[in-house]
Order: structure tokens, then sequence, then C-alpha cells
């Protein structure tokens, strides 16, 4: 089974953090996402 997103938005109050949006996760793969403004979690 695939994952699959396509033309997503999101808006945060003045902030639009996503527009249009699309991709697709093949079976047997790992992704991942980085935020370069996320604050770093100590572990």
């Amino acid at each position: 089974m695939n994952l699959k997103v396509d033309t997503i938005s999101q808006r945060f109050g003045g902030l639009q953090a996503l527009l249009d949006v699309s991709f697709a996760v093949e079976p047997g793969t790992i992704h991942g996402l980085t935020v370069p403004t996320a604050p770093a979690k100590p572990p």
C-alpha cells in the first residue's frame, strides 16, 4: 500500500506553511522530514 498526498495546503494565521504540496511514499522505504526552524530537543 502506498501513501499519497495530493495538493495539500496549510495556513497558520498569516503564515502559509504549505501550498499545493504533493508526494507519494512507496512501500518498504524510509523517509524523514527536517525543519530548520524547529527547536532542538536534548536526548
